[in-house]
């Protein structure tokens, strides 16, 4: 009896060792994602007659990020992206931290946007979503009328 118990205990405490690892594994691999919320916009600043593309970046994950670049993409040029020049290269994020950068140029986009991303110094990129890119390109057709 008395070894069934044992038995029974180690095994129990053996499970439930198992399921907090697991826990444990899943929350820190959850944690080391980057999450990036990217929002674009169309002004005019300061007065000025030109449009200017603005975009901004907030770091939402504990690991720091570090933002290298950013592109658009048209309908018209699919495959050769419009790389934007940083004010501040290799800007680094910590969290819940926000940059924005601005084109200086005025913006001649023509066509459609069908992709607006950012890149960070490992090479991964990510896009701006769905529904801020439709607003963006309402933006730009509302301007261009």
């Amino acid at each position: 009896m008395n070894n069934t118990m044992t038995f029974v205990i180690a095994a129990w405490g053996a499970v439930i060792a198992t399921i907090s690892l697991g826990w444990q594994i899943a929350v820190y691999t959850h944690e080391r994602k980057r999450k990036i919320k990217m929002l674009a916009m169309i002004a005019r600043l300061s007065g000025r007659p030109d449009l200017k593309l603005l975009l901004r970046i907030t770091n939402l994950s504990k690991q720091p990020f570090v933002w290298s670049g950013w592109a658009l993409v048209t309908d018209r040029a699919p495959d050769i992206p419009l790389v934007c020049l940083m004010r501040e290269p290799r800007k680094r994020l910590e969290q819940y931290q926000e940059h924005g950068e601005v084109v200086d140029e005025p913006v001649n986009i023509e066509g459609k946007l069908i992709r607006v991303f950012a890149w960070d110094t490992t090479g991964k990129e990510w896009d701006l979503d769905k529904e801020q890119l439709c607003k963006l390109n309402n933006s730009l057709s509302n301007e261009r009328a």
